[in-house]
């Protein structure tokens, strides 16, 4: 679909309407109407979690990947793409989580709704407290 078709689209489409066809945009964008009858497009955004390594530090990867990781699969719902996590060899981390997801909206409504149950069990897998980074996807193949 090239811009201008984009374009026609979306001055056809009247607010609060769906168009009668939207395919996802490539590289994992997603078109959402802005209210006034304009299609936008947000870009997916990746969300990195590290945990520090230190002397004192512990950190239970099979929990994790089995209980907390799916927890927050599940309050972001079909918004998240993919997800993953590492165990570091080498650095100041002990292990890095990750996660792919539609947009930032839907990673703040899931922590807005379950915030507070994800942050309770940290504790359940490490004694550290983590560190996140979260940006926009710039390009993946």
């Amino acid at each position: 679909m090239t811009l201008d078709a984009a374009i026609d689209v979306s001055i056809n489409v009247p607010v609060g309407e769906s168009p009668p066809s939207c395919p996802r945009m490539a590289g994992g964008s997603d078109p959402k109407c802005n209210g006034g009858g304009v299609w936008e497009t947000f870009r997916m955004i990746s969300i990195h979690i590290m945990y520090p390594k230190t002397d004192e530090s512990t950190f239970d990867m099979d929990y994790y990947c089995a209980t907390h990781m799916p927890m927050f699969v599940k309050a972001l719902g079909p918004a998240c793409n993919a997800w993953g996590a590492s165990e570091v060899t080498d650095g100041p981390w002990a292990a890095v989580g990750w996660c792919h997801v539609e947009n930032r909206q839907a990673l703040d409504t899931a922590l807005g709704e379950h915030g507070a149950a994800i942050a309770a069990d940290v504790a359940n897998y490490t004694n550290v407290a983590p560190e996140m980074i979260i940006g926009e996807i710039a390009h993946q193949s």
